[in-house]
């Protein structure tokens, strides 16, 4: 009804993506997650926080695939904007931030993966200090 190139046809693409990472049907989920980063791409600034976060889907699909060094370069840029253009605290920014840390895990490499560890663990404990 919105048409293809609409950003809200964009997130239908991407929420199909995730949850076809979730059921292993990665080839599908990566096709899907590309359509929808086209679409914004398309639409809105390169350095976008839509853009970012779809990248970030992708990266997920790319280490789950065991695409380790295309999903640490994807990963990693998509983490550094979405901590600027949303913050550290950001669901989306620790989102990306998790799923960094589980493609080093996966490719073996627990340094790199124990580094953004203890980032992830800092915010955790950030906000448990403001809570109290």
């Amino acid at each position: 009804m919105l048409g293809e190139d609409h950003p809200q046809t964009a997130g239908a693409f991407l929420g199909l993506g995730n949850s076809l990472i979730e059921i292993d049907s990665l080839r599908e989920a990566e096709e899907n997650i590309n359509k929808g980063i086209e679409i914004y791409v398309k639409k809105l600034p390169r350095d976008h926080w839509n853009v970012s976060y779809s990248e970030s889907l992708l990266g997920k699909c790319y280490f789950r695939q065991g695409k380790f060094e295309k999903a640490e370069r994807v990963l990693l840029k998509a983490y550094q904007n979405l901590l600027e253009k949303r913050g550290k605290n950001d669901r989306l920014t620790t989102s990306a931030l998790k799923s960094l840390i589980k493609n080093y895990r996966a490719w073996n490499k627990p340094d790199k993966a124990d580094d953004y560890e203890k980032i992830l663990i800092n915010l955790k404990n950030q906000d448990d200090d403001t809570n109290n």
